[in-house]
């Protein structure tokens, strides 16, 4: 049995979580930034912080138009982490590339592919063990 928490712990419990998640975003990407990082690691990096953030927001928007009642309130509340995410790709983006881009967009995509990939098994072993619990639920 889930144990809910008060609306303004939830909020401020996610918004402490959405600036810890920003900030070690940001310093991550201020580190590639340096001299000694070869391009290619910034660019398959970012490819899979883009396909992170892509995930992360993919799996909010699924929560808020497809969950019910206290479910959908609380993912409702996850969206200062949502949005900081969206802004440290951006600012990751500006930061390491600035106006002209990647130089291979290919990194960036195979980056991106990697990231995917373990969000899929992630995602699989997730819904593997869901399905565990209700079996081991129904069976009591």
């Amino acid at each position: 049995m889930p144990i809910f928490k008060p609306a303004s712990l939830e909020l401020g419990s996610n918004l402490a979580l959405a600036v810890i998640l920003a900030a070690v975003l940001l310093l991550a990407t201020f580190r590639l930034d340096k001299v000694d990082v070869p391009v290619d690691v910034r660019e398959f990096t970012f490819g899979m912080c883009g396909a992170a953030g892509f995930m992360v927001i993919i799996d909010f928007l699924r929560k808020v138009l497809f969950f019910q009642g206290d479910e959908r309130r609380r993912s409702v509340f996850t969206a200062p982490g949502v949005v900081a995410v969206a802004i440290s790709v951006g600012v990751a983006y500006g930061v390491l590339f600035g106006s002209a881009g990647p130089e291979s967009w290919s990194l960036v995509f195979a980056g991106a592919a990697s990231m995917l990939v373990v969000g899929l098994v992630a995602g699989i072993w997730q819904y593997i063990e869901h399905r565990r619990q209700l079996n081991s639920v129904d069976n009591r």
